[in-house]
């Protein structure tokens, strides 16, 4: 990445990482007032505890990207010692912290929401690749399954097409830029550039 694209983030990133940790200790410190709110709206509304179950999810979700902000930090500090931030090692950190972070969100998700995954193993070794991934993106859980089931099982090391908005989100920003990916400007006037 050039020292000008960079400078270009700096902003953005000022704005996010800001938001993402003053939310957290807003939900952090709330949460007594957060859980018998929700769970009064559950039970008058008979709900079967889903406003309940959203707060937990939201509070996972913030809770995942302060741990990422956190972790992602620390492999930047310690890139120098890695041998850079592309170096194998860093990189193998940063994939790491990815599915730790997926996985996380994903569990989490299954939990809360009794969520039952079936997988057909017949014959799926996807092997070293090349592989391409075209995942049906209804939800974040879509966005994260392909890192959970072949990444973590298979120790493969993805590289996503992502929409250039995702960069909003703090983990999807500062890991997603150090590792292969590439975020889309959607309505760009070079669609060679971006295709590229």
């Amino acid at each position: 990445m050039h020292a000008r694209s960079r400078l270009d983030n700096l902003p953005r990133r000022v704005v996010t990482l800001t938001l993402y940790g003053a939310l957290f200790v807003a939900v952090v410190l709330s949460m007594p007032v957060l859980l018998i709110a929700a769970l009064a709206i559950d039970l008058v509304r008979r709900r079967r505890l889903a406003t309940l179950r959203c707060v937990g999810l939201v509070t996972l979700y913030l809770a995942c990207e302060v741990a990422g902000i956190v972790a992602s930090a620390a492999l930047w500090v310690a890139a120098p010692a890695l041998g850079g931030l592309d170096s194998e090692r860093s990189q193998q950190g940063h994939y790491a912290l990815q599915r730790w972070w997926a996985g996380c969100l994903y569990r989490g998700a299954e939990r809360l929401y009794g969520l039952e995954r079936r997988v057909d193993e017949g014959g799926s070794d996807p092997g070293r690749g090349p592989l391409v991934v075209f995942a049906r993106h209804a939800s974040l859980v879509d966005t994260i399954i392909p890192v959970v089931f072949l990444c973590g099982a298979h120790g493969l090391r993805l590289r996503y097409v992502l929409k250039r908005e995702l960069l909003w989100d703090p983990c999807l920003d500062l890991v997603g830029n150090r590792i292969p990916n590439y975020f889309v400007r959607r309505g760009s006037s070079d669609t060679a550039r971006e295709t590229e």
